[in-house]
């Protein structure tokens, strides 16, 4: 699944060859992200789901999210709209 918005930054959810998957459990999900800064959109309607086996991908140019992104992924912004779980369980932030 890809998903990109007109910042630029775009989010690619693959199954790697090689890769044990365990289960069908969906370890990550993020739906209907939104993050503003400055007055600027990074991204709106973001969503994806991980599961064991998977691997996530984030491309984009200078300023279009990724730190952010991975930030609010790993708990350490709060600044934004959605939802995000950890193998079903919602994660902190502003949902």
């Amino acid at each position: 699944m890809t998903c990109e918005d007109g910042a630029h930054l775009m989010v690619v959810v693959e199954t790697q060859t090689g890769l044990a998957r365990t289960s069908d459990f969906t370890m990550l999900s993020a739906d209907a992200l939104f993050c503003e800064r400055d007055d600027r959109v990074l991204f709106r309607g973001l969503g994806f789901s991980i599961r064991e086996g998977q691997v996530l991908q984030i491309k984009g140019s200078n300023g279009s999210g990724k730190t952010t992104l991975l930030r609010i992924l790993c708990g350490l912004n709060e600044g934004y709209e959605g939802d995000i779980y950890w193998y079903g369980e919602p994660m902190g932030g502003k949902n």
